[in-house]
């Protein structure tokens, strides 16, 4: 079950029992109460701050692994260009050396005439 009140108003009462503690101190049912009641009380804010610290952590988690599979495609791409650019190459290669044999074929062929 959930507290409905605010923070501000946890803090009030927190405040309140205090200050009803430090004037009736000699009277221990009064004392049992309201120690009970700021106990209660400090619980339902140590609470709200692991809830809230726990849902932080599921965000930050969250983006973590959208980072990661981002990171991951691009590494995709990267190789894919990668590989593009080599079988390019290549391709590139093969006609400069076809070019480079028919230049040396022709000029053989010229020295002999």
């Amino acid at each position: 079950m959930h507290d409905s009140r605010t923070d501000e108003e946890i803090d009030a009462e927190i405040l309140h029992y205090t200050e009803v503690l430090n004037t009736d101190i000699n009277n221990l049912t009064h004392v049992t109460k309201y120690l009970l009641l700021i106990q209660k009380d400090q619980n339902e804010i140590q609470r709200r701050i692991l809830e809230e610290a726990s849902n932080n952590s599921k965000k930050a988690e969250k983006v973590a692994v959208c980072l990661a599979v981002i990171s991951t495609i691009l590494s995709f791409v990267a190789v894919w260009f990668s590989y593009s650019s080599t079988k390019t190459d290549d391709a590139w290669q093969e006609q400069e050396i076809q070019l480079l044999k028919e230049i040396r074929d022709k000029d053989v062929l010229s020295h002999k005439t």
